[in-house]
């Protein structure tokens, strides 16, 4: 991932649990037994596929009754089926207006052969690879944490098919999905793109408009009672202000980001991206002992 802040999911494995094999048996408990043992996403259950198609771009919806993954990331998550032949070349996207998705492509033998997280632009995941056996494989898709959830479209089409993202693309996405959002009503949405338009501006030091859509993103957050978009803001103003060097004014940001983020379901996960963002600011500044303290806890809640 590009991000700084999203570095926990890079320290964390990422690979779910590989499968366990077949053992002989004659009775049906047996035979449950070994379905569950032979699981490699990390579930309790058998997953219940959706059927992804070559050329289609499909609807669905991410809810936060769906399972949430025992490996990294810890979202929530659901399962994809794609039937494809050795050697074919494939690009996978999942997008979503109000939700950070995470994609994991597992081959037929159960390996995980590819992952992706924002490489699709703003914060969409996009997988390009070249299959390496024919048959069935699963594609998860899943929030980078427990607090993402929405909905997404999941295309998948033959060839790479590059990524073009630059500001007239940037804005497009964020006008259909301003769209989208309106029709239905969804201030999640709202608050999401203009957390991810700001997110562009900033690493492009475009500091006024960052903030611009920063503010707007806080107020639909705030409107929506969606704390998670309220934490992401303080965590982004956070960044920009230390980029800027504003170093007293970040240090304000990110404190706040840390309080609000024990309040999440991903608080964990959270507290650590803060804590991250807090060390290197005083490693920045010399600060050398703070530093360590906060990676020291960033490392202490990436254990719980």
């Amino acid at each position: 991932m590009s991000e700084d802040y999203k570095r926990p999911s890079q320290w964390l494995a990422r690979s779910p649990a590989r499968p366990k094999g077949w053992r002989s048996g004659l009775t049906i408990v047996s035979l449950v037994g070994l379905l569950l043992a032979s699981d490699p996403f990390g579930c309790r259950l058998l997953p219940i596929y959706h059927q992804a198609r070559f050329g289609q771009r499909h609807r669905q919806v991410l809810h936060q009754t769906n399972p949430i993954r025992r490996n990294a990331p810890y979202g929530r998550e659901q399962y994809w089926a794609l039937d494809a032949r050795a050697g074919q070349a494939v690009t996978i996207t999942a997008q979503s207006y109000e939700f950070d998705p995470y994609l994991i492509l597992i081959s037929p033998t159960g390996q995980e052969i590819a992952w992706s997280d924002d490489s699709g632009g703003f914060f969409n995941a996009r997988i390009s690879t070249t299959l390496p056996v024919s048959g069935r494989y699963t594609i998860v898709i899943c929030g980078l944490n427990a607090d993402q959830y929405g909905t997404y479209w999941l295309s998948v089409e033959e060839e790479d098919q590059p990524t073009v993202w630059d500001e007239t693309a940037a804005s497009a996405y964020y006008d259909r999905g301003m769209a989208w959002a309106e029709r239905e009503q969804n201030r999640r949405a709202m608050s999401w793109l203009d957390l991810a338009m700001g997110r562009y501006f900033r690493q492009h030091r475009q500091w006024k408009r960052a903030e611009a859509y920063y503010a707007r993103s806080l107020a639909a957050a705030q409107r929506a009672g969606f704390t998670y978009g309220q934490w992401a803001v303080a965590l982004e103003r956070g960044i920009l202000l230390r980029e800027r060097r504003r170093y007293d004014r970040a240090i304000d940001q990110l404190e706040r980001a840390l309080e609000m983020s024990r309040g999440l379901r991903a608080a964990d996960w959270a507290e650590a991206v803060t804590a991250i963002q807090l060390g290197d600011l005083y490693r920045y500044i010399g600060r050398a002992e703070l530093a360590a303290t906060y990676y020291r806890k960033a490392t202490d809640h990436l254990r719980s």
